[in-house]
């Protein structure tokens, strides 16, 4: 079975390894939401990939969103 991070990886080449190098303290749920912001994805189809409700997903979504900005503060 090809995961969802070799198959970005073949597609799109170096993305994987560019977020982990800028937010490696991502957990792996984080990281698969990460990647899914790529794609062209409703918020229903990114929460029944993940296994949860789109209101779950909101939640992730805006955790990542925060835990993302800090890490890019303390980098300026």
């Amino acid at each position: 079975m090809i995961s969802l991070q070799s198959d970005i990886d073949r597609l799109f080449l170096g993305r994987t390894d560019m977020i982990k190098a800028q937010y490696h303290d991502l957990n792996e749920k984080e990281f698969k939401i990460c990647n899914m912001s790529h794609f062209d994805l409703s918020r229903q189809e990114e929460a029944d990939f993940m296994h949860c409700s789109v209101y779950g997903m909101d939640k992730y979504r805006w955790k990542l969103c925060g835990k993302m900005t800090k890490t890019d503060n303390k980098t300026m």
